[in-house]
């Protein structure tokens, strides 16, 4: 009988000890340490490009992707890991949105959503919905971001 009690608690430590291990290696996300070094940026029509740039978002974009984003009167282009200011033909999609959400661009999706239901956010595509799913599918994940 000591041997089966002895067996069950061998288990469920080893049952417990490999659970613990996947929940801080794999399921949890992990959160960023303040250095103290860090600085909040404040999100301006000069630094927008540079700020989106880092969004991962646009680091999840497939290869291909362009994407035309009007903000106010200025035009960006958004590809993988990039934005650049410059008004751009042949695009996927082309998102408007006001410049009054320039400061809430640092998160991009809040900006999004707010924008969308105050009925600000403006969206075009030659493309068919199916094929742009099928084409921005690495994005997925963002799709409760925009709405969808």
């Amino acid at each position: 009988m000591k041997k089966v009690v002895i067996i069950v608690l061998i288990v469920i430590l080893l049952l417990g000890g490999a659970g613990a291990y996947a929940y801080f290696n794999y399921i949890r996300t992990p959160t960023a340490q303040n250095t103290g070094n860090s600085v909040p940026v404040t999100v301006t029509m000069e630094n927008f490009a540079q700020v989106l740039s880092g969004n991962s978002f646009v680091r999840d974009l497939p290869d291909d992707a362009v994407i035309s984003l009007v903000v106010g009167d200025e035009y960006y282009t958004i590809k993988k890991s990039s934005v650049t200011k410059e008004k751009v033909n042949g695009c996927d999609f082309q998102l408007s949105i006001p410049e009054k959400y320039i400061p809430m661009l640092g998160n991009l999706c809040t900006a999004v959503q707010t924008a969308k239901s105050n009925g600000e956010l403006g969206f075009e595509s030659s493309m068919s919905k199916t094929s742009l799913l099928w084409k921005y599918k690495s994005a997925i994940k963002y799709k409760d971001c925009f709405g969808l």
